[in-house]
């Protein structure tokens, strides 16, 4: 009896650059984070938003 294939199993599909899914995910994890640390300053999101644009950059 065979099995049905589980999802991983499938292929992937190809995400176009034009896809904003890394864009997105980035928005949706900075609302967390400010979400989970509502007493941070804003030299602390300040700080955090400078290291991720210095990642974004490849630097």
């Amino acid at each position: 009896m065979l099995e049905e294939p589980h999802a991983y199993d499938t292929k992937v599909r190809s995400i176009p650059l034009t896809e904003p899914t890394i864009a997105q995910s980035l928005r949706m994890l900075a609302r967390c984070w400010a979400t989970l640390h509502p007493s941070a300053t804003i030299e602390e999101r300040q700080f955090l938003a400078a290291l991720v644009a210095t990642e974004l950059a490849g630097r």
